[in-house]
């Protein structure tokens, strides 16, 4: 008899269009995976108002690339509630985007939050930078990155949970 499958941790940022935000909120994270979990992640990005297929921004990219991220493979893609049922953490950008969600999908309103609320942070948002000026794109950039700095831990140690959970 086979042993069932592995699932891994799922983390799923949310932004509007997915080309901007989420994508840098995404590569971010994948950059900083410590290798004793790779086989246990998966992380994802989505938009609440965009079509699937886009690239991301220019800004977004070169910003990206400043920090060693990578955004060449991203193409967007809009959320839906196969996303949302499969995913263990949902952060969004914006406390109104994690309203949205919750109230759309209140069976999952346990593991919707905002960026810089998750693990006891402020409820404010990662301002959108869409087609504003490179330094924006930079100082977004920044911001996202020390949020996940913030809670690389708290993420990481639910992986480990979930490893022990899918193991036992």
């Amino acid at each position: 008899m086979n042993a069932p499958e592995k699932r891994k941790f799922q983390v799923l940022f949310i932004c509007e269009g997915n080309t901007c935000r989420s994508p840098m909120a995404e590569a971010t994270l994948k950059a900083k995976v410590p290798k004793t979990l790779y086989d246990d992640i998966e992380i994802l990005s989505a938009g609440l108002s965009t079509f699937s297929g886009l690239a991301p921004s220019t800004e977004a990219e070169l910003a990206a690339e400043r920090k060693g991220y990578d955004l060449s493979l991203h193409q967007s893609q809009q959320l839906d509630e196969t996303l949302v049922e499969t995913s263990d953490l949902i952060l969004c950008m914006e406390p109104a985007q994690t309203r949205y969600l919750k109230d759309r999908f209140p069976q999952s309103a346990g593991r919707i939050h905002t960026l810089r609320m998750f693990g006891g942070g402020v409820n404010e948002p990662i301002e959108d930078p869409w087609q504003q000026d490179i330094r924006v794109y930079f100082q977004t950039l920044d911001q996202i990155d020390a949020e996940i700095n913030r809670i690389k831990s708290k993420i990481w140690n639910m992986v480990r949970k979930n490893r022990k959970k899918t193991t036992e």
